[in-house]
């Protein structure tokens, strides 16, 4: 796997994890040589209810991101401000789905590319955990970020859990593809 020396890791909070959820916090750090050189995150108003089941899981309430920026006003500054990077993502198909799905609603082109998904990488390195989330992965390796379902701590989790990954071998025969996907709308 190439690894670039600049990079964004990105996590999202949703209202659920369908097609129609929506966005409540984005939230981002530009890595460049191996060092955190700027951070994003920022609660969004997904006008739209939250589901009591996300506020217990996030601690996210409806108040919280009422009157907040809505997608189509952070989205262009946040494309602007990841200058193009490939983003790297604990399970990251989910996070740029739904970006896209929410630019496309707001008619924001969204066009990111994958680097690495923290879950594809973990899967291939430690094939013996019976779950590869975030959190699980998080304890076994005695990371010290702690995610907590908000996207900033998770962010720095995936970070500090991406590091640790790169200096892990594949597992022969557990290896499955880890960059190069291109992700549009």
């Amino acid at each position: 796997m190439s690894t670039p020396t600049a990079y964004i890791v990105l996590d999202t909070e949703t209202t659920g994890l369908s097609f129609r959820d929506r966005i409540i916090e984005l939230a981002a750090v530009k890595v460049r040589d191996g060092v955190i050189v700027d951070k994003r995150a920022q609660l969004l108003d997904p006008q739209m209810p939250i589901p009591p089941y996300i506020t217990g899981l996030t601690g996210i309430t409806p108040e919280m991101v009422r009157g907040r920026s809505t997608a189509a006003q952070v989205l262009p500054r946040f494309l602007t401000w990841t200058e193009g990077l490939p983003i790297i993502g604990h399970n990251v198909s989910f996070d740029l789905g739904m970006l896209q799905r929410e630019g496309a609603r707001v008619r924001v082109p969204v066009s990111l590319t994958v680097a690495a998904d923290t879950l594809t990488m973990a899967r291939a390195r430690l094939p013996e955990l019976s779950s590869h989330r975030l959190g699980v992965l998080v304890d076994y390796l005695k990371i010290e970020a702690q995610p907590a379902h908000r996207a900033l701590a998770d962010v720095y989790a995936t970070q500090e859990l991406y590091v640790r990954l790169l200096s892990m071998p594949v597992r022969t025969g557990q290896a499955r593809k880890e960059t190069g996907r291109e992700i549009h709308s």
